[in-house]
């Protein structure tokens, strides 16, 4: 698999707050390559709005 996008800083905020380890980040990291090589793995991003009127 290629290189990460430049863009993709996550290690940079995540550790210094202490929101995951170097593991937690190397799991996460892994869990991805493992989904992205799976020929049935699918990404869905939904999202909608609820709009209301009185």
């Amino acid at each position: 698999m290629g290189r990460p996008h430049p863009g993709f800083g996550h290690r940079r905020p995540a550790q210094p707050r202490r929101l995951a380890t170097e593991d937690d980040l190397r799991s996460i990291s892994a869990a991805w390559r493992t989904w992205a090589s799976d020929p049935v793995g699918w990404l869905s991003g939904l999202h909608g709005a609820i709009i209301c009127r009185a």
